[in-house]
């Protein structure tokens, strides 16, 4: 079945140089669209674009582009089986975008400008999972997700025509319109479309739960209509008819196997990733590479489990995305990397079931059947759909991680936050991987990785008592924390957070935090941020002098500065429905809720707080914006739990109470 020939070949017009246009990233973009483009590929690309420019410094800027990829990614994997016209557009399409970002990175200024805009499309990420299973019954959807890919490609190349201008055009250009301006639109019609996309799968995807049932006694009398047809054509196509009995045969299962995945696991695991991914710095988290314990565990013979362990704020789960980043640059069947980073403020994310489901679908999700051996293809279809028939049973999906195994060199799965679950769950989770590793046995390698706090060392000791320990939050940490410092002053400095009379101050500010850090990144963010409070270089050295080395003093700090600028009220508010929602509010839900008052009757306009964007300012960074979906959180677990702790001290009254903060949602 072929999409609407107009969007067709849009997309492929948009995918093709213009005329006038420089050719020579012609042969760049065929050994691009010879690349694979799956979710895996993205963690890779994403990070060889920041090794690109060797001077950048900071954040990570090109993993702040996957979200908008995996957005992407979601239509590509069958594009190419239902445009008949032109088989290797998917291909195409992703060979222009990668080309795009490539030439983009080496542009200092242009690249970080251009990824500011891609703000909150990891919230679009996990809507389309379930387009696959309903793309081919309608003509619509096809249409849709067409001009996405039409608006996508058109993005990318007003970006080239835009960084590619002669400097005088861009010297005018910059006179009336920042790039950033500029593109604008084009990134909106892209975030535009791909929710109409959203708005046409729960369409279908309604449309055809409400037929399904009418289908199934009208399909039966079809097909027998259908093989009487068949038969009476024998003897003039017989391998015609052959080749399309395989055809459906096949496009009939493989819809049937997308169904199954999506009933396995729709959870969107790409998410916490992301967003750890967004906060680590260009050069840390890189140390663990070299230690003996990470390389045993890489190893064939090494150990199974290998557990990443240390104080809190220590870097635990930037370091197991550095590790994800790392095991991705292999990709199947030589090796395969499933990962699953818990959220406290994730209740979904806690539950030992979500994380065993979503860490097997992955792999399945990624496996080729066409290219497995047909006994082992038939072995995982056979247990999918068993696991399925079981209702997931944790018994049922033993066996299917057994198979799913076999089809892999090396699985290796990263679980993060292991100590954010209860006990319950942590138990459930730890006596599965024990007995998937027991019956693995010597026919597969699965390697796992386990982040947690100390508290969880017996019971993982006790699962697996071969296990490898790595602990963070020492000298090698250390190092990444000063490179962490460094980056954060200069940023403070550039963007006028931090002033300073004396330049000599800034040696002081960093010796300082060096020798207090402790091996805690988070102490070390809260340090800084008190010290830019600071309005003159007497206040700062005596900031210097006062700053505690431990997290609680650090975080009762953090309040005092509330209360000095006045903003306790609206902070104290903040801190209560971030913990009353169950799920994270976004910024302009938040903007309403901290509007609302008990007994109000309307929300006028007036009534809304003004600079909603300010709220991590009046919160002194106890809160933040995720940049991936646009949500409010606490910005480490440890706040939330220090804050739900009573005090008596002069900042008790910003502490909450879970009670409370429930009583103010429901009366809201």
């Amino acid at each position: 079945m072929e999409l609407s020939r107009p969007g067709d070949a849009q997309i492929v017009a948009a995918s093709r140089p213009r005329a006038g246009q420089d050719v020579s990233a012609a042969p760049k973009l065929q050994q691009l669209k010879a690349m694979s483009h799956d979710s895996q590929s993205i963690i890779t690309f994403t990070a060889e674009l920041d090794l690109l420019d060797k001077n950048r410094r900071g954040k990570s800027v090109a993993s702040r582009l996957a979200s908008f990829l995996q957005t992407i990614e979601q239509f590509t994997p069958i594009i190419d089986t239902y445009i008949q016209s032109n088989p290797d557009i998917a291909a195409l399409i992703w060979g222009s975008i990668k080309l795009t970002f490539l030439f983009l990175a080496n542009f200092t200024s242009y690249f970080p400008s251009f990824v500011e805009l891609l703000h909150g499309f990891g919230s679009l990420c996990t809507r389309f999972a379930e387009y696959q299973v309903v793309f081919n019954e309608s003509s619509r959807l096809k249409s849709s997700v067409c001009q996405f890919h039409t608006a996508v490609v058109t993005c990318c190349q007003q970006i080239v025509l835009a960084v590619r201008r002669p400097l005088k055009n861009q010297l005018l250009k910059a006179i009336t319109q920042s790039f950033q301006s500029e593109l604008r639109s084009y990134v909106e019609d892209i975030r535009a479309k791909a929710e109409e996309v959203q708005g046409d799968i729960h369409l279908v995807k309604a449309q055809c739960d409400r037929e399904e049932q009418q289908h199934q006694n009208t399909e039966r009398q079809e097909a027998t209509n259908h093989r009487k047809r068949m038969l009476a054509w024998t003897s003039k196509s017989t391998i015609e008819m052959e080749a399309l009995h395989v055809q459906r045969r096949r496009n009939a299962s493989e819809q049937k196997r997308r169904r199954l995945l999506e009933e396995l696991s729709s959870f969107n695991f790409t998410s916490a990733f992301n967003s750890t991914r967004n906060k680590r710095h260009i050069g840390t988290a890189k140390w663990v590479f070299g230690t003996p314990e990470f390389q045993q565990w890489v190893g064939i013979d090494g150990p199974h489990v290998l557990h990443v362990t240390g104080k809190i704020g220590s870097g635990k789960t930037v370091l197991s995305s550095s590790v994800v980043e790392k095991l991705s640059q292999i990709r199947p069947p030589q090796q395969f990397v499933s990962f699953f980073f818990i959220r406290f403020d994730d209740p979904l994310s806690l539950d030992a079931e979500t994380i065993i489901r979503s860490c097997v679908q992955q792999l399945l999700s990624a496996i080729v059947t066409d290219d497995l051996d047909q006994r082992l293809a038939s072995e995982l279809d056979k247990h999918l759909s068993e696991a399925r028939l079981a209702l997931f049973s944790l018994d049922q999906l033993s066996r299917l991680y057994s198979s799913a195994a076999k089809a892999i060199k090396n699985w290796f799965i990263v679980l993060d936050g292991l100590d954010e679950c209860n006990t319950g769950q942590q138990s459930r989770l730890l006596k599965f991987f024990q007995a998937v590793v027991s019956r693995a046995g010597a026919t597969s390698h699965i390697s796992i990785l386990l982040s947690s706090r100390e508290t969880c060392t017996n019971a993982i000791k006790r699962n697996f008592p071969g296990s490898q320990r790595l602990v963070t939050g020492l000298q090698n940490t250390s190092a990444d924390i000063g490179a962490y410092v460094d980056d954060i002053i200069i940023e403070k400095l550039s963007t006028g957070e931090l002033v300073v009379s004396d330049p000599s101050l800034i040696d002081e500010i960093l010796k300082t935090i060096a020798s207090k850090e402790q091996g805690m990144f988070l102490w070390a963010f809260l340090a800084i941020e008190d010290i830019c409070s600071g309005k003159s270089d007497k206040e700062i050295r005596q900031a210097l002098k006062d700053i505690p080395s431990d997290l609680p003093t650090t975080f009762d700090r953090a309040l005092s500065r509330i209360v000095q600028k006045r903003n306790q009220q609206i902070a104290k508010k903040a801190f209560m429905w971030t913990k009353a929602v169950s799920q994270s509010l976004t910024l302009s839900q938040f903007h309403e809720a901290l509007s609302i008052e008990i007994g109000q009757h309307t929300l006028r306009q007036e009534d809304l707080i003004s600079g909603i964007e300010r709220l991590p300012v009046w919160c002194e960074n106890l809160l933040y914006v995720e940049e991936t979906d646009n949500t409010v959180r606490f910005s480490h677990h440890s706040i939330q739990e220090f804050l739900l702790v009573p005090d008596s001290g002069e900042n008790g009254d910003l502490h909450i109470d879970s009670d409370q903060c429930d009583k103010l949602a429901g009366d809201a």
